[in-house]
């Protein structure tokens, strides 16, 4: 299989986690691909754990010394266990008549949003009291949307960056 590499959606993330203190943080990354923001929290004092579906991804961040688990978003993870940060980089791309054929690991639904709303919910219960999750999220996938859906959840949300294209904006959301 192959890894998804870091594109502009990862520097956001990583610009963003290298402005904020990891030390002593405990982090999940669900998704964990490359393993470029696991390693990064590593190295900044965070305790971390990543996760994906891709048995290569699990196995390339295995070998950067990462703890990682092979599993379908948070269903792996013990369900006491409690994170202050939980970052993922979803597949959050609509459906489009060959999205599922040639892009996977792009697409996120039928609006594109349903895989991220479901990590959200999954998430929840993980979050330490004072803890928070970033995702990444297109103009392409009904954002307000999916922001009313997290409301719903009794959550909060903040879009912290957005990154424009000519042809979509892509946003690192802050969720609490």
């Amino acid at each position: 299989m192959k890894i998804y590499k870091p594109r502009e959606d990862s520097k956001l993330l990583l610009d963003y986690l290298n402005k904020i203190s990891c030390s002593n943080k405990t982090i999940l990354e669900i998704g964990t691909g490359s393993g470029i923001i696991a390693e990064t929290a590593k190295s900044k004092g965070a305790k971390v754990i990543a996760t994906d579906l891709n048995p290569d991804a699990c196995l390339s961040a295995k070998y950067k010394n990462i703890k990682t688990i092979c599993s379908d978003l948070l269903k792996g993870i013990n369900p006491k266990k409690k994170f202050d940060i939980i970052i993922f980089n979803p597949p959050y791309l609509p459906e489009s008549p060959n999205s599922n054929e040639n892009f996977p690991d792009l697409v996120g639904g039928k609006k594109g949003y349903e895989l991220t709303l479901e990590f959200i919910k999954q998430a929840k219960p993980h979050l330490t009291n004072h803890g928070f999750i970033l995702f990444i999220a297109s103009s392409l996938s009904k954002p307000k949307e999916l922001l009313e859906k997290i409301k719903k959840l009794k959550l909060k949300s903040l879009i912290l960056e957005t990154l424009n294209f000519d042809f979509e904006s892509i946003f690192l959301i802050k969720v609490w």
